[in-house]
């Protein structure tokens, strides 16, 4: 029953929370890199700033990119446990059942044990399937910091397979060219 429990609602919270994970990993990476990237302008362009009297709307933007970039973070490291509350929360759901229908059927000590067994099954079972949610979420909220390197990685090869063709072409044309070199001495005298 207990399985039938978790394998029910097991695949349906992953998925959401894997999507949100994503997204969540994908939020903090494009705050880290604005961030970032406003930092050091705040440091090259410092004079520039100073002399526009822009200081203040520079660390404005920071603290509100900072801001952000700590509600993203604190979302994500909140959801691995919302998958613990639920596995929890349907651990003891099924205990209610199980000891309601052991109760019914059998005499006491014959359910004490039953529901012991059960007990201590679930509560091994349970911290495993959450260390390899967790895993997972870990995986899927990195995955879009990723993402964004993978897709800097393959425009920066694309340019370079580009160049690297350009440059193959261009000796190609000068090997194969129809000039042939003439060499003519004229009134040395």
């Amino acid at each position: 029953l207990v399985t039938g429990v978790q394998t029910c609602a097991l695949p349906i919270l992953h998925k959401k929370q894997a999507t949100s994970a994503f997204l969540l990993g994908t939020k903090a990476s494009e705050f880290s890199r604005e961030l970032d990237k406003l930092v050091t302008e705040l440091v090259f362009g410092f004079r520039v700033v100073f002399v526009k009297g822009q200081i203040n709307l520079s660390l404005d933007k920071i603290k509100l990119i900072n801001s952000d970039l700590a509600r993203v973070n604190a979302k994500a490291s909140f959801l691995p446990s919302i998958g613990k509350y639920i596995i929890e929360l349907s651990l003891i759901t099924s205990l209610m059942l199980i000891v309601a229908l052991q109760f019914m059927l059998f005499d006491a000590a014959k359910s004490i044990g039953i529901l012991t067994i059960f007990f201590i099954a679930g509560s091994r079972i349970a911290p495993a399937i959450l260390r390899v949610q967790q895993s997972f979420l870990n995986i899927r909220a990195n995955s879009g910091t990723a993402k964004i390197a993978a897709d800097f990685i393959k425009r920066y090869s694309v340019i370079n397979s580009e160049q690297e063709s350009n440059r193959k072409e261009r000796q190609e044309n000068i090997h194969n060219s129809t000039f042939v070199p003439e060499i003519k001495v004229q009134d040395v005298i």
